[in-house]
């Protein structure tokens, strides 16, 4: 038997694609279309593609921070939050950020919709389980990563560089996210769309490139 999805996860399909490419998306356009009313309570008409916590990049995310909001588990996304797109070298700072949340006690997951012989590498050189095929903006990878941890979602948070992915499969699943920007911009033709696609949604970041905590939407607290 299939997967069952709401109705919700479906439409997610045409918000990233099709309704984007036409121009026809609007936050308004999903919002009423969705017929899962929990789904409808957990996006809000301005919920769905806006990040709990933002970050110039992932090791600006310190232990202390995590503790002051209970988060005990991270679902990292790979290329782009902890490496660059595609790069199978792991950089020094990741190594040393890792190692830094494991002494910390903070459990640890990598989640990507990358195939596992890009994914399997990368890990090990980490020493991180993961998920590959996450199907991100889709719950299930989330699903499975908090599964394997035996971690409530409530203590956890999504880490990763892209709106429609990251943060809106958070979001939709009722974990918060931690929105980080790309390390480097990708070159590719699909993947300048999807970041021209993101910029009306892309979070503002106060005096980026210092290491501070940019934003945080308060309304996750009132929501849980």
């Amino acid at each position: 038997m299939g997967t069952v999805r709401t109705y919700a996860e479906v439409c997610l399909i045409n918000v990233t694609s099709h309704q984007c490419y036409k121009g026809k998306f609007t936050i308004s356009h999903f919002y009423y279309r969705c017929t899962d009313r929990a789904a409808r309570e957990r996006i809000g008409e301005n919920f769905m593609f806006r990040p709990t916590y933002v970050f110039d990049k992932v090791t600006d995310v310190t232990p202390e921070f995590l503790k002051r909001k209970k988060i005990k588990a991270l679902l990292l996304d790979l290329d782009n939050t902890l490496t660059t797109h595609n790069n199978p070298v792991v950089p020094e700072s990741s190594l040393e950020w890792i190692d830094t949340m494991k002494q910390a006690g903070i459990k640890l997951m990598i989640v990507s919709n990358n195939h596992a012989p890009r994914v399997t590498p990368f890990a090990d050189q980490l020493g991180l389980d993961f998920v590959c095929e996450g199907a991100k903006p889709l719950t299930i990878g989330y699903s499975r990563a908090l599964k394997r941890l035996g971690v409530e979602k409530r203590y956890a948070a999504a880490v990763g560089d892209q709106i429609f992915t990251d943060v809106l499969g958070s979001n939709l699943k009722g974990i918060r996210s931690i929105f980080v920007f790309p390390i480097k911009p990708e070159t590719s033709l699909p993947f300048r769309f999807k970041r021209a696609c993101e910029k009306p949604f892309l979070p503002k970041l106060e005096a980026r490139g210092k290491k501070q905590e940019a934003r945080e939407e308060d309304n996750y607290s009132k929501r849980h």
